[in-house]
């Protein structure tokens, strides 16, 4: 992935105006543990200081990876900030904030996680990253999860939107599209479902096999 990221001073701009929206923010406290801070919302204002700050072209695309990072430090799997090397760069946050989508923290952790994993690594490796990561995960909840691997798909979405220089006057002129909750996580035809849900089968025929390599070897297998 080419995309040039961000200096510590740009996302640290970010992160302050990430802390800023949650002390304003209106959501109740007993909501946070499994709502989270709703990331569209965030977005709003997160794109309002894009548009103070740049005027178009290039520069957006320096905000946009500022706009992911800042956001993976407060709710990105902190395995993915390891590999990308992002807690050694950046000043981390000194709590970090629940993020949801649709009023679902995992759906937000997932989102970011992908989004950032994209942005260090790629396509492949992100989607890679995220049906391992869901794999892991079932052994704790017994059960594939067909939100989280949508939240991952979306993540992935976002960021290669976000990163694409071909796209980038288009975006400017539509983050209002960002902004939706439903733009962000849309919601699945039957089509797609059932598309996961052949993904969850692969995922539960691996179970048993922890290295990324076996799960890609299924995936090119199909």
């Amino acid at each position: 992935n080419q995309t040039v990221l961000a200096t510590n001073d740009d996302v640290q701009i970010y992160l302050s105006l990430i802390k800023e929206f949650a002390a304003n923010s209106k959501t109740l406290a007993r909501r946070l543990p499994h709502h989270g801070h709703p990331l569209n919302q965030i977005l709003v204002e997160l794109f309002a200081t894009v548009e103070n700050r740049v005027a178009n072209g290039e520069a957006r695309l320096k905000e946009h990876s500022a706009i992911i990072i800042a956001l993976s430090l407060h709710s990105s799997d902190r395995r993915i900030l390891q590999a990308a090397n992002w807690l050694e760069l950046y000043q981390q946050p000194t709590a970090r904030l629940p993020i949801g989508v649709q009023n679902r923290l995992d759906s937000g952790e997932h989102f970011i996680s992908s989004a950032a994993a994209y942005l260090y690594a790629g396509e492949e490796v992100a989607l890679l990253i995220g049906l391992y990561k869901e794999m892991h995960d079932t052994r704790v909840k017994e059960k594939f999860d067909l939100r989280d691997l949508a939240a991952d798909y979306a993540g992935v979405e976002f960021a290669k939107l976000m990163t694409n220089s071909n796209a980038i006057d288009w975006l400017a002129q539509n983050y209002q599209l960002a902004t939706d909750d439903n733009n962000l996580l849309p919601l699945m035809t039957t089509a797609e479902v059932d598309q996961l849900k052949d993904i969850s089968l692969l995922g539960r025929a691996v179970i048993n096999k922890s290295t990324i390599e076996d799960i890609k070897k299924v995936i090119i297998a199909t």
